[in-house]
């Protein structure tokens, strides 16, 4: 979900976008190119293939009734050439406009969400070219972490300098500010260190999520309790989403995005108890009233 100051006029809510009302509610297909890499892989390596995905995706979003498609895509272990990730997005684009063109329907939305880590943009993306062809591009900073060291982020400084240093590295490598939106946690990343400092992730009760990886009830829930000593529990708390929406503003980017909706603390039950913020949707809701204008 993203919950934008501004995109080109368009002010939208829903999954990797951004709302201020009901009517406006536009729904994403979300699709992750990070899993079935084989698949992925062989996708990618032909245009014929690249464009047998796109012409059913936009055949698929049409017939269900999406508004877009957001992509996430990381190059892990440089399975592919970044060249080719630019050719599906740019081939995206010109498909999207060409259907739209045809049946005199608004144009699809096509988003990216991409990674924060400076390393990974480096060997991942082609930034001008794939800025030019998507609406916006999610900057993963609500994942930017180091598992070896959680004291580098546990704190809203060094969640924030993080953060920021990723999106200027965006903007330095030719990404309008105005595509760029950044991310906020609506989850955190729980450790167990031992007296030797080995950090061990701690699974939480989401089975779909990796290790380490907390909703935001679950987070709330661990905050004030007799946790262990050697439990640390890193997250973007008011404060740090605070400076981070600031920064929003102050730089003029698109707006935020967090990862999933249903990571936040949804009843406001869990974080009703804690000096952070609370109520339903606490993270989501506290964004809308900074950002949506």
């Amino acid at each position: 979900m993203s919950i934008c100051r501004s995109l080109s006029d368009r002010r939208t809510v829903g999954k990797h976008v951004c709302s201020t009302s009901g009517p406006k509610l536009k729904k994403i297909l979300d699709v992750n190119l990070m899993v079935e890499k084989a698949i992925v892989q062989d996708m990618m390596a032909t245009s014929a293939n690249r464009d047998t995905f796109i012409v059913s995706a936009v055949r698929f979003m049409r017939t269900h009734q999406f508004d877009g498609i957001n992509i996430l895509w990381v190059n892990e272990n440089n399975q592919v050439n970044k060249a080719l990730y630019t050719s599906l997005i740019e081939e995206f684009r010109v498909k999207i406009d060409a259907e739209s063109l045809a049946s005199g329907e608004a144009a699809l939305l096509l988003t990216a969400s991409v990674a924060a880590q400076i390393l990974a943009i480096e060997k991942s993306y082609e930034v001008p070219q794939i800025a030019a062809a998507v609406d916006f591009l999610n900057v993963r900073t609500s994942d930017v972490y180091f598992p070896s060291a959680p004291l580098s982020f546990s704190t809203p400084t060094a969640s924030f300098n993080m953060a920021t240093t990723s999106m200027e590295y965006w903007e330095f490598k030719g990404a309008p500010a105005a595509k760029l939106n950044m991310g906020i946690g609506v989850f955190g990343q729980v450790f167990t260190v031992d007296a030797e400092g080995k950090v061990e992730p701690l699974k939480g009760s989401l089975s779909d999520v990796p290790p380490g990886l907390w909703a935001r009830y679950e987070v709330c829930s661990l905050l004030g309790s007799s946790a262990a000593p050697d439990l640390w529990i890193a997250f973007d708390n008011k404060a740090a989403i605070d400076a981070k929406v600031n920064y929003i503003v102050n730089n003029n980017y698109g707006g935020a995005f967090v990862m999933s909706v249903d990571l936040d603390d949804f009843d406001g039950n869990s974080c009703k108890n804690t000096n952070d913020l609370n109520g339903p949707y606490p993270v989501i809701q506290h964004l809308h009233n900074q950002l949506a204008i």
